[in-house]
């Protein structure tokens, strides 16, 4: 079934864009950490539950960025591996982070980490989209740009062709 899903996952992620899907990860990213910090220190499995739906959130807001960046950036190697380590760092890091938050504090100083994600998550979805209306922008610049161009050589080629 893990390969059922995973590729009725790809074959969406090829279909909606990564603008979609990071406004989707948002969505579940603000909807667990509300939770969270309303269950925080009252109920094991609400808190289990809230971590569950902000983990959702979180899963595919890296594979997403990448799909938007590939369409809108050069990738290079070395943006790749700064990327690549950026992400393995927040992986690596959010664990023991976690453990000593609950440990000091309980659940509620926990809370701030998933909060900062999805503010994170928020700003990358901000400027996404911001970034996919600016490409907008240019290329249908460039198409009337082109067409004008086009209507521009248009009677120069029939007075070329009529001589």
């Amino acid at each position: 079934t893990k390969v059922g899903a995973g590729v009725v996952f790809v074959w969406l992620s090829a279909r909606i864009s990564p603008v979609v899907i990071l406004s989707i990860d948002t969505a579940l990213l603000s909807l667990g950490t509300l939770l969270l910090v309303l269950t925080a220190n009252t109920s094991n499995v609400l808190v289990w539950f809230s971590l569950c739906i902000t983990a959702i959130g979180l899963a595919s807001v890296y594979a997403s960025l990448m799909s938007f960046m590939q369409r809108s950036v050069t990738m290079t190697g070395k943006l790749v591996s700064l990327l690549s380590f950026a992400y393995a760092g927040g992986v690596a890091a959010f664990p023991p982070l976690g453990g000593l938050l609950i440990e000091t504090g309980g659940v509620r100083p926990f809370t701030l980490v998933p909060l900062a994600c999805s503010a994170l998550c928020t700003g990358l979805l901000v400027i996404a989209v911001l970034l996919q209306k600016r490409m907008e922008r240019k290329e249908k610049l460039d198409k009337s740009e082109a067409i004008t161009v086009a209507e521009e050589t248009t009677p120069l080629l029939t007075q070329s062709n009529s001589e």
